[in-house]
């Protein structure tokens, strides 16, 4: 169905519609870790730890009817090709394969550190023992790439100051671009 005038047009097609998902997964992490002996009265553990992630996800949905829409030239059916925002992270310079209607195609990368120490003392051997910890971490994420429909493109560009938890990223902090 589509509206190239006041009124609807054409014909109602197929609904159904499909997912064809791409995600790859790399993960790079370390951890250097140092125990003094056992059976000492003072006990300590301490080290460093540190990990590089990188999601690449391509999503596709496909509207396989989308190919029989008339458009608004007659004669004309289907979408013209569709490609990803010019600028903006990608996988696939495009154009989509025929029928796909909306892409998703982002890049999420972080990177964490981490140092931690502890030490105990046993006050009273087999008894007693009093144990202090420290760990300090952070964390930088990093989530770009685009969401693509005919008549809208968006472009995602963000990177989280050192330390912020994922969830707690600021509604301002990420810029969204309709064309």
């Amino acid at each position: 169905m589509t509206y190239p005038s006041e009124a609807p047009a054409g014909n109602c097609h197929d609904a159904r519609t499909l997912l064809g998902g791409n995600t790859k997964s790399t993960v790079f992490s370390r951890e250097l870790r140092f125990n003094t002996p056992r059976d000492s009265r003072l006990r300590s553990t301490f080290g460093v730890f540190f990990s590089d992630t990188e999601i690449l996800e391509l999503n596709d949905f496909t509207y396989p009817s989308s190919v029989y829409a008339e458009s608004f030239t007659p004669g004309a059916f289907g979408f013209a090709p569709n490609y990803p925002l010019p600028g903006a992270w990608r996988q696939d310079p495009g154009p989509f394969p025929e029928g796909v209607v909306f892409r998703n195609d982002i890049r999420r990368t972080d990177e964490q550190y981490g140092a931690f120490a502890e030490a105990s003392w046993e006050l009273i051997p087999d008894t007693l023992r009093l144990t202090a910890g420290i760990r300090n971490y952070e964390i930088d994420v990093d989530l770009e790439g685009s969401a693509n429909a005919p008549g809208f493109q968006a472009s995602l560009r963000h990177r989280s100051p050192s330390g912020w938890p994922p969830h707690e990223i600021p509604r301002d902090s990420a810029s969204l671009r309709a064309e």
